[in-house]
């Protein structure tokens, strides 16, 4: 998944507002939810290092919106771990 999302920054750094590029970190955000606990936490600050220069190179302030969408899946999943672990919200199995 790293490797996906390393290749989808640089796409968006080379065509800046094409759509595409876009699209897919977004799916390999969300895919790399089920693959391993340690995406959960990479991918996001990726997301937001890529998003960051992506806007600084393209001068482009609707590139954060971007990123932010792309780091939603990572971020609402991380969430409900941190809640889980600290037992705020627990899954009863019945």
């Amino acid at each position: 998944i790293l490797p996906a999302i390393c290749y989808g920054g640089l796409c968006v750094w080379e065509k800046g507002r094409n759509q595409e590029s876009w699209r897919f970190l977004c799916l390999a955000g969300f895919a790399s939810i089920p693959i391993s606990m340690t995406s959960i936490l990479i991918v996001p600050i990726m997301l937001a290092i890529i998003t960051l220069t992506a806007c600084m190179f393209n001068r482009d302030l609707r590139q954060l919106w971007y990123g932010m969408v792309c780091a939603l899946p990572n971020g609402v999943y991380l969430i409900l771990y941190f809640l889980y672990t600290k037992e705020i919200w627990l899954i009863s199995v019945s």
